[in-house]
């Protein structure tokens, strides 16, 4: 049938190139068909007849049991990502956001325990609380230069954070992942004072990059970064 063809054909398209374009109104029946992992990038436009689409697609997401790498970036009017938008996406890898997005909602991402990377475009000024909390093997977080300050548990429980890139609005430590695992950080230009205690449980920090507003840095500061080789 017409039907199954078109599966085979999907089904072949992902085991040999792992990358798929789709429209909003489909990208919910592409996925629940998935037989590998995939790359997906969906476009189209939010509207009132399509946001039900995009809701069919996170859920979608939610019941496919092979990894998704998801780009938003040519959707239209995806402005928001409202609380709950991706929770317990579990096999959801890695995922792209539109940067003209405003908002990340309260528990927009917690529990995607895949989740591997994610990029805080600077177009966002507000993140919910525990946005990403739970994302056990999240490894890199960039935050955009539109976040002034990081809510409470925003990134609870995100203990394998390697990679950190501190926005130039972020003026405080308080609430970042600063993780056993970081190897690497980059302090924007809002962060005025580094303590004694800002990398105590960093013992396997490797590079750090300060920020030009830094005026002031604890005596102590890297007493416990024993593989810290360079400081800028």
């Amino acid at each position: 049938t017409n039907e199954k063809k078109m599966k085979t054909t999907l089904d072949e398209t992902i085991n040999n190139e792992k990358k798929i374009k789709a429209t909003l109104d489909e990208a919910a029946d592409i996925v629940k068909d998935l037989t590998a992992a995939a790359e997906l990038e969906v476009s189209g436009a939010i509207t009132d007849s399509t946001r039900e689409s995009f809701y069919q697609l996170t859920k979608a997401i939610k019941s496919q049991k092979n990894t998704i790498k998801l780009n938003l970036t040519k959707i239209n009017g995806l402005n928001k990502i409202e609380k709950k938008t991706f929770e317990k996406c579990s096999n959801l890898q890695e995922i792209t956001l539109p940067n003209d997005i405003t908002y990340i909602g309260y528990r927009a991402f917690a529990d995607c325990s895949t989740l591997s990377n994610i990029i805080i475009p600077d177009s966002v000024t507000s993140i919910g609380y525990q946005a990403f909390s739970g994302c056990t093997k999240l490894t890199g977080v960039t935050i955009g230069n539109g976040i002034t300050r990081i809510e409470e548990s925003t990134f609870l429980d995100c203990k394998s954070v390697e990679t950190l890139i501190i926005g130039n609005k972020v003026a405080s430590f308080e609430n970042l992942p600063m993780t056993s695992a970081l190897k690497l950080i980059t302090i924007g230009n809002a962060i005025t004072f580094i303590d004694n205690t800002t990398f105590n449980n960093s013992k396997n920090i490797q590079t750090i990059t300060i920020g030009s507003s830094v005026t002031t840095i604890g005596s102590n500061t890297f007493t416990n970064c024993k593989n810290l080789t360079s400081v800028n």
